[in-house]
């Protein structure tokens, strides 16, 4: 069973307290009754994994960027299951994309196919030559073309995924620079989001026996 989220809602004293901070707070949120939020709650807890994963799928993001968001909101709706004592809980479905080989080229070359990534570099060779350049930044060396590593993208601890840091992942750092520039697990606040994220690069990556 996936954990639920226990700092996105909790009970302090008479109210139900989140940890979420909204840039604008509209002044019914503070004056929302129970029963208002037990309306509401119900409408999520009727969510499935399916409808879920469906609406990360509208984003068009990496399959494994959606299957960090999905497990972030089954996470927190289980949460809400908890803190209200309404609904059921739900598990998130076994994750797929969390590493991706980078072992030999033709394990690199899957990788570019599964991210689709020839259309971002003009061909699927200049993607491989891509990822194969960050790999010797991050601390790599490949002997005729192999070593053993193998990138991941995300952890799962108690049923969470939690996205790898850009400087600790090849192709985390790769997609960042070249094709989502405003960055998977880095965000840059409102006040600063008309400026890119600075330039991530791996580092110190060992390869694994």
């Amino acid at each position: 069973m996936l954990e639920s989220d226990p700092t996105f809602a909790s009970i302090k004293g008479d109210k139900v307290s989140y940890s979420e901070n909204v840039l604008y707070k509209p002044a019914a949120f503070d004056k929302a009754t129970m029963a208002d939020q037990l309306w509401m709650v119900r409408k999520i807890l009727k969510l499935s994994a399916e409808d879920i994963m469906e609406i990360a799928k509208e984003s068009r993001l990496p399959l494994f960027v959606q299957e960090q968001y999905v497990s972030k909101l089954i996470s927190r709706r289980n949460n809400l299951s908890d803190v209200y004592g309404i609904g059921t809980k739900i598990s998130m479905p076994a994750e797929t994309h969390a590493s991706y080989d980078l072992s030999t080229r033709d394990a690199r070359l899957q990788a570019v196919r599964d991210l689709d990534l020839a259309s971002t570099f003009g061909s699927e060779d200049a993607a491989v030559i891509e990822i194969e350049k960050l790999m010797a930044k991050g601390g790599l060396k490949l002997v005729n073309g192999n070593v053993k590593y193998v990138d991941q993208v995300y952890s799962v601890a108690n049923g969470v995924a939690t996205g790898t840091d850009c400087s600790k992942s090849v192709i985390v750092s790769l997609l960042e620079t070249h094709v989502y520039p405003v960055g998977f697990n880095r965000h840059q606040p409102r006040r600063k989001d008309d400026k890119p994220l600075p330039l991530c690069v791996p580092s110190g990556l060992k390869a694994q026996k």
